[in-house]
């Protein structure tokens, strides 16, 4: 818990522990919030002041109204002590809650931290990936450029020996002639 959540929970608790300290017979402590008008547990937008001012009588009397004031202080100082009681029972579980929520709170920010790390990482992932797609693209243009090139080249090979082949025929013996004129034909043949 943080120093100053502590602090607060300190004092509240030495408040609290104040009011206990009244002592008050438990017994008439029920009786004193028994007498408490129904009215006042109804609602919250419930206005208290407006209705005692309503109760008072047109002709107003100083002991009478010190009396009703002394009961309305100790109608007060028995639902505050009551109150009291009730948030020190439960204030263990409400630190314990206090804890669980700030670890939750903790947890919570953390994860914000992590998810912002991934989307950066995957946006840094994406412009690569993107990047190394457009590589894979443009080597893959040039190969298919190259293999036509390649291709062009060998057209260009053997067209040389054709021409060579041509040439040479004139030179030939006979013999030869007929089965070099077959190779041109096969060659020919294949580019057709």
């Amino acid at each position: 818990l943080s120093p100053s959540l502590c602090l607060c929970l300190y004092v509240l608790q030495e408040e609290l522990r104040e009011l206990r300290q009244q002592p008050i017979d438990p017994q008439a402590e029920q009786e004193i919030i028994d007498s408490i008008e129904e009215v006042y547990f109804s609602n919250d937008s419930f206005d208290m002041v407006r209705h005692e001012l309503e109760k008072l009588p047109p002709e107003l009397n100083l002991q009478e109204l010190e009396e009703y004031r002394d009961k309305l202080k100790r109608q007060q100082a028995a639902v505050s002590k009551r109150v009291a009681d009730l948030i020190l029972e439960k204030q263990p579980s409400y630190v314990k809650e206090l804890e669980r929520v700030t670890a939750l709170q903790t947890n919570l920010q953390l994860g914000a931290v992590i998810c912002t790390n991934a989307r950066r990482q995957l946006r840094v992932a994406k412009e690569e990936f993107t990047e190394a797609s457009l590589g894979l693209l443009a080597n893959q243009k040039r190969r298919q450029l190259l293999t036509g090139l390649l291709k062009s080249l060998r057209t260009i090979k053997t067209l040389v020996i054709l021409t060579y082949h041509c040439h040479s025929l004139n030179t030939l013996k006979p013999d030869k002639y007929y089965d070099t004129l077959s190779s041109i034909n096969q060659i020919l043949f294949s580019y057709s």
